[in-house]
């Protein structure tokens, strides 16, 4: 398998990030059936990254007539501007019958950052190791469930999130479907969410 993923985000004029990444992954088929396969992954990630301290208040620029922009943030670096490369990787054991199908998985972002620079460290995400599990079942012709949970160690952080969903996938063309489903980040959010599929078209 190959892709090609494009991200932008921007917070005000403080904060933005743009990405474009690659993707390669190889399968290989553990038994006579292909019921069981090992898959692993690797991504490459170019990412352009801004951070303007200058446009941000900080308690100390204030004083007995309120905010006053002349006076220092006491901030070491002002404005950051950063373009560095990001490598990822993971492996996935997947085991599937006629009505079910069980996979479990291990993977690794931002493997190559491992920069002891303040600057470095202040502007690039830590290395994350992800590990999940995810099970689904046909329910009918048309339509399976999926329950899975994912859980992320960066750092000193960890999350973990649980995932629950529904398809509903006709068999007539042009198909027309949905995906309905919900994530659950353990004492964090819940995030619904809802799919709509027509062919090879997917609208959330």
């Amino acid at each position: 398998g190959f892709g090609i993923n494009a991200y932008s985000n921007k917070t005000l004029d403080v904060f933005s990030h743009q990405a474009v990444a690659a993707s390669f992954s190889f399968t290989k088929s553990l038994n006579y059936d292909a019921s069981q396969s090992l898959t692993i992954g690797f991504q490459g990630r170019y990412n352009t990254k801004r951070i303007d301290y200058t446009r941000l208040l900080f308690p100390n620029q204030f004083d007995v007539i309120g905010y006053t922009f002349t006076l220092p943030n006491n901030e070491p670096i002002q404005i950051i501007n950063a373009n560095y490369f990001d490598l990822n990787a993971g492996i996935m054991f997947e085991s599937m019958n006629e009505s079910e199908s069980f996979s479990a998985g291990v993977s690794m972002y931002n493997i190559n950052q491992i920069s002891t620079f303040k600057e470095n460290v202040a502007n690039r995400y830590s290395q994350s190791i992800n590990y999940h599990i995810g099970y689904s079942r046909f329910t009918s012709e048309f339509s399976q469930i999926f329950l899975g949970a994912l859980h992320s160690t960066a750092g000193k952080q960890n999350v973990t999130s649980l995932v629950a969903a529904y398809q509903y996938m006709p068999d007539y063309a042009p198909k027309i479907g949905f995906d309905l489903g919900t994530i659950y980040t353990i004492n964090n959010a819940i995030s619904p969410y809802l799919t709509a599929n027509m062919g090879t078209i997917r609208t959330s």
